[in-house]
């Protein structure tokens, strides 16, 4: 795993973030720009299409999977099936981002390790995220 920074930043009704990239980036130890740009105009859908492509493209299928249990207490557990999914222990967490107001609720992305949970968030903070909705995990096709 090799750390990238996201490149944008989300900025209401102007920019989307990349920080699912940047993580994905990080996993899959390649580059930013080697995936598609999630510009304002472009539907999540397809963007998600987009992206799926690359990371097959890379060798692998990715899916994303619900948390049972949205506690913060759930951050600390162990998933054996994030371990079976994982590349190299690596997964990807989404979840609220602490920089969420009360006005605005929006998901953010970082790289999760099954066994230590929470090791890199690709946003300048550095804030992570307040805990899981969802994981990304990866299978080798």
């Amino acid at each position: 795993m090799t750390p990238v920074k996201q490149s944008k930043e989300f900025i209401i009704g102007k920019q989307n973030g990349d920080c699912w990239v940047a993580c994905l980036a990080s996993i899959l130890d390649c580059k930013i720009e080697d995936f598609p740009e999630f510009t304002i105009d472009k539907e999540y859908k397809f963007y998600d299409n987009e992206v799926r492509q690359s990371i097959l493209a890379k060798g692998y299928l990715y899916s994303e999977h619900e948390c049972s249990d949205y506690s913060p207490e759930r951050n600390k557990l162990i998933y054996e099936d994030l371990k079976k999914y994982s590349i190299n222990g690596y997964v990807i967490a989404i979840g609220e981002s602490p920089r969420s107001t009360f006005d605005y609720f929006f998901l953010h992305a970082v790289v999760w390790h099954y066994k230590e949970g929470f090791v890199f968030d690709p946003h300048k903070s550095n804030l992570g995220i307040k805990y899981p909705l969802w994981y990304g995990v990866f299978n080798k096709v």
